[in-house]
């Protein structure tokens, strides 16, 4: 794998930091941004966690995505046994296919990680499990209503309602990353695009493969 030397963390780091829930609003849009690229690329990650995203620097935010030694370009593909199991959709189960949607669900669980929510310790599953982490985000976005941006502890609407709509049963139905980024975008008027460090301007994370030595 090629990595930059200029990678300071992953987005391991962000959870439960002290840093704005503008911020972490802004990671998250570069997520979807990265995840929607890869996608008209007609590329599947499959392997979407905090621990593959790194982030090149805090302020402004910039961060990329990396590791794709799951990736694939077939679709719908077969289950076979790709990820990491915590952020594992539910239709990525033995004899099953899976199409791009689950790097959507896995966007969704990252966001809502970012959000406070807890880690999931095994993949989650229609049941208790998924319920737990839906009535989560109806909690948060209730706390939403009056909570600022600029404080550490706030959320952003946005990002919540976009988190659920990924997180749902059914892939077909669940928001898409461009769609996501869309959203939040038009809601939030004062997130805008950061410039990298390559000075490109692009929020988009930077795709790096996997290359065989």
């Amino acid at each position: 794998m090629i990595l930059t030397p200029l990678s300071q963390a992953t987005f391991d780091s962000l959870l439960n930091s002290d840093i704005t829930a503008h911020k972490k609003t802004t990671f998250f849009t570069q997520l979807l941004e990265g995840v929607s690229f890869l996608h008209k690329q007609g590329i599947l990650h499959r392997d979407i966690k905090p621990a593959n995203i790194l982030i090149d620097q805090y302020s402004p935010p910039c961060s990329r995505i990396t590791d794709f030694g799951c990736a694939t370009t077939t679709e719908p593909i077969l289950y076979d046994y790709p990820g990491t199991i915590p952020y594992l959709a539910p239709e990525q189960v033995p004899g099953q296919h899976h199409d791009r949607s689950v790097d959507y669900w896995a966007c969704g669980l990252i966001g809502y990680r970012l959000l406070g929510g807890h880690p999931p310790r095994r993949q989650i599953l229609p049941g208790t499990d998924l319920l737990n982490v839906l009535d989560s985000l109806d909690r948060m976005m209730m706390a939403a209503q009056t909570q600022s941006q600029s404080s550490t502890k706030g959320f952003n609407k946005a990002m919540v309602s976009c988190c659920r709509d990924m997180l749902l049963f059914d892939p077909a139905r669940r928001l898409t990353a461009q769609n996501g980024l869309n959203i939040i975008m038009h809601a939030t008027a004062d997130l805008t695009p950061t410039s990298s460090p390559t000075g490109s301007g692009a929020t988009t994370p930077k795709a790096l493969k996997r290359q065989r030595m």
